[in-house]
């Protein structure tokens, strides 16, 4: 019986011709995946466009042509705008399932011109009186026009797509029937899920957290519960705290987007592992596939920051029977500031 002789120097040439064949598979199988979640995030900027801009001219409420102050001034219909309700539940219910389905304690405006890449924020007062629809008494029936503070539209609905159309009415009765969009609507529970998905978010701690151990002007990584704390507490014997609320959530804002950015700019999933997250405590208009194009679109653009707008007014206080430990409070905005707010966000000068 003969025996084939193998030297090692044959073995060690087949080994090795062996790894280059596994290593081009594997680099071959990475650059096909790449591709494909490339092409999965181009399609879904695709979709947003083609979802997002139709929208922007789908509306008949404003008025076109404005005249103020001497000036004037066009509707500008690159404007795509989204409403944001941050709501009080711990997890969304119907009317079928809860007798109050919640408020929306948070209310902005973001907008975004998809011409230039410009974007803003409107911070609406909670507490701002608009005339909304509301429930006729011992029915589900809704009626229109009866003047309450704008964080109660939402729980004049069903929990849901009624609830949050209703919160977007009143937002745009308040800025003169401009364009809104679409909506998406947080539960606040879900805020420390987002915030720790980033890491944290950094900033200067404009309230004292006792529990926290957090005073006034102390540098604070938010985690976890810190986070919801910091954007959802207030003082309920205070006129003005649903104001100093506002301040801090329109901080914290800023805050997430300026930290969430140079993340976005090395790895553009992160949009849509913010929106997979957020999914779970959130219910809204808003695709996945709107998200990623206009992220991709700031990108672009390179808007890396959003100009912030506050409505000026007066906070009045008032009483109620039922709750006789809280202040209760009333916002009547000043119409100069709804106005020009209005024309800067919204309008483009013409002459």
């Amino acid at each position: 019986m003969s025996r084939i002789h193998t030297s090692g120097k044959n073995v060690n040439s087949r080994f090795i011709k062996a790894l280059k064949k596994i290593a081009l598979v594997l680099i071959a199988l990475l650059l096909v995946m790449a591709v494909a979640v490339v092409g999965t995030f181009e399609f879904l900027k695709y979709q947003g466009k083609k979802s997002a801009l139709p929208d922007v001219k789908q509306n008949s409420n404003y008025v076109e042509i404005i005249e103020y102050n001497g000036k004037r001034y066009k509707y500008n219909e690159n404007i795509f705008s989204v409403a944001f309700l941050g709501v009080d539940r711990e997890e969304f219910l119907s009317a079928d399932e809860t007798d109050f389905v919640g408020a929306s304690d948070a209310m902005m405006v973001i907008t975004v011109d998809v011409k230039t890449g410009d974007a803003r924020v409107i911070a609406l007062p909670r507490d701002i009186m608009v005339q909304m629809d509301t429930f006729v008494d011992g029915s589900d029936e809704i009626r229109r026009e009866e003047e309450h503070q704008l964080y109660l539209a939402y729980s004049y609905g069903d929990g849901g797509e009624l609830s949050c159309q209703n919160a977007v009415d009143a937002i745009s009765r308040v800025l003169y029937n401009v364009t809104i969009q679409k909506y998406y609507a947080l539960d606040l529970s879900g805020i420390a899920a987002l915030n720790d998905a980033i890491g944290g978010v950094v900033l200067k701690s404009k309230y004292d957290f006792p529990q926290y151990d957090i005073k006034t002007g102390d540098v604070v990584t938010l985690k976890g519960d810190m986070a919801e704390s910091y954007v959802r507490s207030r003082d309920t014997d205070t006129i003005t705290a649903s104001l100093d609320r506002l301040d801090r959530q329109v901080q914290y804002v800023e805050s997430f987007v300026s930290q969430i950015t140079p993340a976005v700019l090395v790895d553009f999933s992160k949009v849509s592992q913010l929106y997979n997250i957020g999914s779970e405590y959130s219910q809204t208009n808003l695709s996945a596939s709107d998200a990623a194009y206009l992220a991709s679109l700031l990108i672009s653009k390179g808007t890396f920051n959003f100009e912030t707008y506050t409505i000026d007014g007066e906070m009045k206080g008032y009483d109620d029977e039922t709750l006789d430990d809280t202040v209760h409070a009333a916002f009547y905005p000043d119409e100069e500031s709804v106005m020009q707010t209005v024309l800067d966000v919204f309008y483009t000068r013409i002459g």
